[in-house]
């Protein structure tokens, strides 16, 4: 099967429908959290745009959840 959409494009737009979703101003460390786990979720076989969000949405409730006062990625527990 080929995608029509690259990965990258999928993620990027469901990150984007988390924030305005939650109504959050995007910051570069949420950005990565969920942009992680938006790409581990279309590894494990969640290819589409909404499908993605929803788990985004379901996953990392509001601003707190994707809250990081750790210094690297590496200190996030």
């Amino acid at each position: 099967m080929v995608d029509s959409e690259p990965a990258v494009s999928v993620v990027s737009e469901a990150v984007r429908n988390w924030f305005e979703y939650y109504d959050v101003t995007p910051d570069d460390s949420a950005t990565e959290i969920l942009g992680a786990a938006g790409i581990d979720f279309y590894n494990r076989g969640i290819v589409t745009i909404q499908a993605i969000t929803s788990a985004l949405i379901e996953t990392f409730v509001g601003r707190m959840a994707v809250h990081c006062n750790a210094p690297t990625s590496i200190a996030i527990h």
